[in-house]
């Protein structure tokens, strides 16, 4: 039988992370979280130009291990900065400092990544895998059920809200649901921050969506280690 795969990436660790847990359990879904080992505790909030201010705190390290098990953690950078064109000595401690304190936290080797904002070129990936990282996720949403050519550029699927639409909850979500539970084949990816579900329905609207994508026997529930594992790579 040809593989189907779904998983998930919520980055910044951020409160709202413990109810997104909650549901991820609820309906079996697995998830991989992108961590920023240096901005534990903040307390901050964001303002968007859509006029939604959201609020932007962040967990305690002790409550790492017990909050993410039965996921993933994956680095983020210590203090989330563009990584581009950093220069060897910043780079090794936001990278390499981020995985280490991780790994630490939750006993295992953390070798993801996502990159902070998005920024990345093909040379920041050459030198995030020097560095031990096994894959870093854009967020440049290809729209289809593609695997990855190469993990250190992996491109997700769809974000789980809409700018265009004020972030709410991605009205494509549904439809690309659809595409997939009638699909041979294929990965279906989606990212995004889990304060980015406070403002309208979002909570009740993804929930939806994690019960329409969840319980088919045919889709394996994953992370994205586990992802590629299951791909070999």
């Amino acid at each position: 039988m040809k593989k189907k795969m779904f998983t998930l990436s919520y980055d910044d660790n951020v409160l709202q992370d413990k109810r997104l847990v909650a549901l991820l359990n609820k309906y079996g879904l697995k998830c991989t979280f992108n961590v920023n080992s240096g901005i534990f505790s903040d307390r901050t909030h964001i303002h968007t130009a859509c006029g939604v201010t959201f609020e932007h705190f962040h967990i305690e390290p002790e409550e790492v291990k017990d909050l993410y098990a039965g996921h993933e953690v994956a680095t983020h950078s210590v203090t989330h900065p563009s990584l581009v064109g950093l220069d060897e000595d910043r780079f090794t401690k936001e990278v390499v400092g981020d995985m280490e304190a991780l790994s630490a936290l939750v006993g295992y080797k953390v070798n993801g990544h996502a990159y902070p904002g998005g920024c990345f070129d093909e040379e920041t990936a050459r030198r995030l895998g020097e560095k031990g990282i096994r894959y870093a996720r854009t967020i440049e949403c290809t729209g289809t059920f593609d695997l990855p050519e190469n993990p250190l550029i992996w491109n997700p699927t769809a974000c789980h809200v809409d700018v265009a639409d004020g972030l709410r909850v991605n009205k494509k979500l549904f439809e690309l649901a659809d595409k997939f539970i009638e699909a041979e084949s294929g990965l279906f990816y989606v990212w995004g921050h889990a304060y980015e579900l406070d403002p309208y329905d979002n909570w009740e609207v993804i929930e939806e969506f994690f019960k329409k994508i969840s319980g088919h026997d045919d889709i394996m529930y994953l992370t994205n280690s586990q992802v590629l594992d299951e791909l070999g790579l």
